[in-house]
């Protein structure tokens, strides 16, 4: 099946593998692009909401608090009334015309706050002496406070003075109310005498609950959730929740405020249903918009992918006419673009094949494979004779094991020369040479030279000319180090930069004379130099790598009387596996 379809795809016509590329490359980016502002969106929309629903939670536990502070101010005006005072101090020595006055002054002091918060819907007065007890609904004197109130929880804590005032939680008002089908949050509040601070009784104001839908329902169509208020136990005082337990509604964002004032918390709870609706609308809108640029993109691609396929096609016609060896046709492609410089280079290239093979092409060829495996089979068999009486010489007089080791360096360097079929290797593996020939130098003399190798590794895969360096370090121990020196050093450098690569081979021997340093340098720019008065080694990795490299090659020699001498090769870098035989030389 993946053959099949590799090879359906390969047979297809271009035209339309660049429709189909256009097009997957447009409509998954498209795709994912929604996605992502889908996604986006979504985090912003719930980060907003978040950031808006906290603000909006806390103004409504400020408005609360602000609500509770108005009945505190209130209740202060009323239990720190000087008649108020007179009043609770004086309850049971006055008489009882003047405990109906008393009665009537403190009735119109409690209607007072009626008038300024519609929610009170009942107050009390109450003293120590059950025989004094006041409100602004009714006078229920048959009703002693300590009977109404004393099963209260707050009662004993503002009675013993611990609490100086209470806000309770929700509660009914059947106890001491002729309307009890209300729901109710009282306000309690101490009194005691302002000049020696004697408990002297207690103010109780009951509010309806509803005032909380009042302060939070402002709220709730700007928030869009379900707002939650609960008291101090954490019991619900007002909620717009409707859910039912087991629905499975989702809430994304749910929050919380908690006063510092009167302890409640305000909760908020969003729906998932109510950001789903949000990011659809933004859906639906991104949709369209890659909708309507998908069009626009199939439209531009059919035009651009005949325009690329029709001059292509043109130029595969005149490609087989010359396959069939018709050399007199040429492309009409007037444009300026990649491709009409294509078709000019295509005719260019038709026009010097045809005087090629009129001319000098196949000789050439010929020749140049010739002068290549001449030139790559002068190698110094002085060498291998040299080695071979040193190993006999090392197995007469030493008798050690120091034999094996050049032994088999010596046997790695004569598989390289007797190689015939790869003539063409890595970097790493001349050096593996020469490090092997240096190796059985340093086994003759070790007081000789000292010898370092420094490459990147872009450089230790470039391919180059078997035996290039060999023939270089041989002349530079040779000729550098002819005169018996000590700690004489040998250098060889490699890196690619800017795509050539760069060998340095370079020591600290006797150098060269001005007057041979230019003789061998003008040898080096001659024709055919092969027995000139210069190195033949020198001339040697010269036109071999002049041959493999082409133009890019450059050989530079720098030397200096008693400093030493700097061989410089730098050519295009050229990587793969090559094919042995030197034929996929530049040019």
């Amino acid at each position: 099946m993946k053959e099949h379809l590799r090879r359906y795809i390969n047979n297809m016509k271009l035209e339309k593998k660049l429709l189909i590329s256009y097009l997957l490359f447009a409509v998954i980016p498209m795709l994912l692009i929604g996605i992502v502002i889908c996604i986006a969106s979504f985090r912003i929309i719930i980060r907003q909401t978040r950031e808006y629903a906290d603000i909006m939670i806390e103004r409504i536990n400020h408005d609360v608090d602000g609500f509770v502070e108005n009945i505190e101010r209130q209740a202060y005006s009323i239990y720190t009334d000087l008649e108020i005072q007179k009043i609770l101090m004086t309850s049971n020595e006055v008489s009882f015309m003047q405990q109906q006055d008393n009665k009537d002054l403190v009735h119109k002091r409690l209607i007072g706050m009626w008038v300024t918060e519609k929610y009170i819907v009942g107050s009390y007065l109450c003293s120590t002496d059950g025989g004094a007890y006041f409100t602004n609904i009714n006078e229920r004197n048959d009703i002693m406070p300590s009977e109404v109130f004393a099963e209260e929880s707050w009662f004993s804590e503002i009675e013993n003075g611990t609490k100086k005032s209470v806000l309770t939680g929700i509660h009914s008002d059947g106890k001491y109310s002729d309307s009890s089908d209300l729901r109710l949050i009282s306000y309690v509040h101490g009194i005691n005498n302002i000049s020696t601070g004697q408990y002297m009784g207690f103010l109780v104001i009951d509010i309806d609950v509803r005032v909380l839908e009042e302060l939070a329902g402002r709220h709730r169509d700007l928030l869009g959730g379900d707002i939650t208020i609960l008291d101090s136990e954490r019991n619900v005082m007002y909620t717009t929740a409707q859910k039912q337990e087991g629905s499975g509604v989702e809430f994304p964002i749910t929050m919380e405020n908690i006063s510092d004032k009167t302890g409640w918390m305000v909760q908020l709870e969003i729906p998932l249903g109510q950001f789903i609706k949000e990011v659809y609308h933004i859906f639906l809108i991104t949709l369209g918009v890659e909708i309507f640029c998908m069009m626009v993109f199939i439209w531009l691609s059919r035009k651009i992918s005949k325009n690329i396929s029709m001059p292509l096609e043109e130029l595969q016609k005149v490609m087989e006419l010359v396959e069939q060896g018709d050399m007199a046709v040429e492309v009409r492609i007037e444009r300026e673009d990649e491709i009409g410089k294509l078709a000019g280079s295509f005719n260019h290239m038709v026009c010097n094949i045809k005087e090629l093979i009129d001319k000098v092409y196949i000789t050439q060829l010929g020749k140049k494979e010739a002068e290549f495996s001449a030139l790559q089979s002068q190698i110094n068999p002085h060498f291998m004779y040299n080695t071979l009486e040193t190993v006999n010489m090392m197995a007469i007089l030493e008798g050690n094991y120091e034999i094996s080791d050049l032994l088999t360096a010596f046997g790695k360097i004569l598989r390289v020369n007797l190689d015939q079929k790869n003539n063409i290797i890595f970097l790493t593996q001349e050096l593996e040479y020469i490090e092997n020939y240096v190796k059985i130098l340093q086994m003759r003399d070790h007081e000789l030279f000292t010898f370092e190798i420094h490459t990147s590794d872009q450089a230790n895969i470039c391919r180059i000319p078997k035996l290039t360096l060999q023939p270089l370090v041989e002349n530079r121990i040779i000729h550098g180090f002819k005169e018996k020196m000590s700690h004489r050093h040998l250098v060889i450098e490699a890196d690619v930069a800017e795509g050539y690569l760069t060998i340095t081979i370079q020591d600290d021997g006797k150098g060269m004379t001005p007057e041979r340093l230019e003789d061998v340098r003008q040898s080096l720019e001659l024709e055919e130099s092969i027995g000139k008065k210069a190195s033949i080694g020198l001339n040697n990795v010269n036109e071999r790598c002049q041959l493999f490299f082409g133009k890019s090659f450059q050989m530079d020699i720098e030397s200096q009387r008693s400093v030493g001498t700097k061989i410089t090769l730098k050519a295009q870098a050229i990587y793969g596996e090559g094919n042995g035989n030197g034929t996929d030389c530049g040019n």
